[in-house]
């Protein structure tokens, strides 16, 4: 801190983070609030909120004492006023990261028990998908045999057909000599 004192550039430099680390708070607040369901979640939410406008005007107050060089004043306001709501902050972040940690679980949880039931679906419907092509690779075997049997008593009375055919020929032609 007695750095801070003669170093006026950096001590505005880090000012001017602190307020930008600040506006870049309220905005992330602003996206996370309507995302947050969990009730204790909102709260912690409101801390953080509520902290962050004491500890703009205590870094405004420190940033004044480090330009008047009074480092004493500074240091006091650093311990007693900036500390106590970042510690606030701190707190509030670590319940909303363990309600998110928490409900995290829950999900892959319950998204384990989805992915084990659709498992089983996608198995059933495989059995039933190989009894179906089973079924019609009986049937399609059970119509072929049919076709080939008839289509055998078709050649057989085709061959009787044609030796009726061909006596009959040599008959007309015995008929016609004779």
């Amino acid at each position: 801190m007695r750095g801070y004192q003669r170093d006026m550039e950096g001590t505005h430099r880090d000012s001017q983070l602190f307020i930008a680390a600040a506006q870049h708070m309220h905005s992330t607040i602003d996206t996370l609030r309507p995302l947050l369901i969990d009730p204790e979640a909102k709260r912690a939410l409101d801390q953080i909120q509520q902290a962050l406008p004491i500890m703009e005007d205590v870094n405004q107050q420190i940033t004044q004492a480090a330009v008047a060089g009074d480092m004493t004043h500074g240091m006091s306001l650093y311990n007693d006023a900036l500390k106590p709501p970042a510690k606030v902050q701190n707190d509030a972040a670590l319940v909303i990261t363990n309600i998110q940690q928490k409900l995290f679980k829950q999900a892959s949880e319950s998204v384990a028990g989805s992915i084990a039931g659709n498992r089983w679906i996608v198995a059933i419907i495989f059995a039933l998908a190989c009894t179906v092509a089973m079924a019609l690779v009986i049937i399609t075997r059970q119509i072929n045999t049919v076709l080939r049997s008839s289509v055998a008593e078709m050649s057989e009375a085709s061959a009787q057909i044609a030796s009726a055919a061909g006596q009959i020929a040599t008959a007309s032609q015995g008929q016609a000599r004779g």
